[in-house]
């Protein structure tokens, strides 16, 4: 399907996924400083960010305190899920989609088989979506 970077007018699908893995990439590296900063206050007794770094009383966590590969992936599923959600949003095409495929789109966000955010699957995904 040719054009389908009109299809979204207001969005770039390059600058969509160099943001994602920019971001991804920041996110990787401030896990790693959290873990040598908890290392550190943990061996002066202090605990770990895990200790320090949530509201006392409160049950919220955190997947910054998490092991980075645990973090990425819920991130990466969250933050997947959003742009895949915007993305189908601003072309309209989720308003030209049937019932079954609208359900079996929405669990597909909900459970994360969603495919990567490249600019590759993208396409491939509005091409799929468009012949269907």
């Amino acid at each position: 399907m040719s054009g389908i970077p009109e299809v979204i007018c207001s969005t770039s699908i390059e600058r969509v996924v160099s943001g994602r893995n920019a971001t991804l990439a920041q996110i990787t590296a401030i896990i790693h400083q959290l873990d040598e900063i908890s290392a550190l206050t943990n061996h002066i007794s202090g605990g770990t960010a895990k200790d320090w770094a949530m509201r006392q009383g409160h049950g919220y966590a955190s997947w910054l305190t998490e092991m980075v590969d645990t973090a990425i992936k819920a991130i990466l599923h969250v933050t997947s899920r959003s742009i895949w959600r915007d993305l189908m949003l601003k072309s309209r095409i989720i308003s030209l989609m049937d019932v079954q495929a609208l359900d079996e789109w929405y669990k597909n966000l909900d459970e994360g088989a969603l495919p990567e955010i490249s600019v590759e699957n993208i396409l491939a995904t509005f091409e799929q979506l468009h012949h269907k």
